[in-house]
């Protein structure tokens, strides 16, 4: 549904979000890589986001994950300020993007412990979250093996299973099927669902249209710093912002 975000003033309940931007701006030097960006994401949605090379889809995801910060605006993740509570929304965010997070000396196992250990998890309950993971992503038998060796396509896959190492409730993904084959896209896809289905909110970028198709509730298209468009129901709300200043 393609609807103005900043109507803050409509009647009624309103959802509750898992992302509330406002006039949200991203500058590098001269150049606006968002441009006035206002979006509400409501919680457990899956929204599949669009839009041509160096649009601003992985800027945007990279705000919503407080990798980034914005140069000018509002940021809200799960009710918290990103700007001001980074850290409270990364113990609640799961990333997987281009940069895989992983230390290459280490072993699988190993790197989920020492990711495990910056969300102060430990022990049994990490083991078993560890155990898991690595049968979900198709990687209990390469636990022992350093990361250094993984394929593009492995990587790609342990990579998935930190980002939900610590139960996030929003999974952001930066082209996530890419590198896996038709196996690892096979799980990708379940993966997305369970977590959608659990009731968790999915953000993911892909230029795939199948993929948007068959995961998404709504989808969202980027051009030039700015959202052109939205769909598929009251999950995503969408407000141009205005042009270069």
């Amino acid at each position: 549904m393609m609807s103005s975000a900043g109507a803050d003033g409509v009647d009624g309940p309103r959802p509750a979000l898992a992302a509330r931007l406002r006039g949200v701006r991203k500058r590098f030097g001269y150049r606006d890589v968002l441009r006035g960006v206002d979006l509400d994401i409501e919680r457990g949605a899956c929204l599949a986001v669009a839009g041509p090379n160096g649009a601003g889809k992985s800027t945007l995801l990279r705000i919503l994950s407080t990798q980034w910060t914005a140069t000018a605006g509002e940021v809200e993740v799960l009710g918290l300020d990103a700007r001001s509570e980074p850290l409270a929304v990364r113990r609640r965010v799961g990333v997987c993007a281009h940069e895989s997070f992983l230390r290459r000396e280490l072993s699988l196992e190993e790197n989920l412990r020492f990711a495990g250990d910056l969300f102060g998890l430990r022990g049994k309950p990490l083991e078993e979250r560890i155990g898991r993971l690595s049968e979900t992503f198709g990687l209990a038998h390469r636990r022992k093996d350093r990361v250094a060796i993984f394929s593009q396509g492995m990587l790609r896959r342990a990579s998935l299973a930190r980002s939900l190492l610590h139960e996030p409730e929003l999974w952001i993904l930066d082209e996530p099927f890419s590198g896996l084959d038709a196996a690892g896209r096979d799980i990708l896809r379940e993966a997305i669902r369970a977590f959608h289905g659990s009731g968790g909110t999915v953000v993911l970028v892909t230029h795939e249209a199948a993929l948007s198709e068959a995961l998404a509730t709504s989808t969202l298209r980027v051009e030039g710093g700015l959202l052109v468009s939205g769909s598929a129901g009251d999950a995503v709300s969408v407000g141009g912002g205005p042009g270069e200043p």
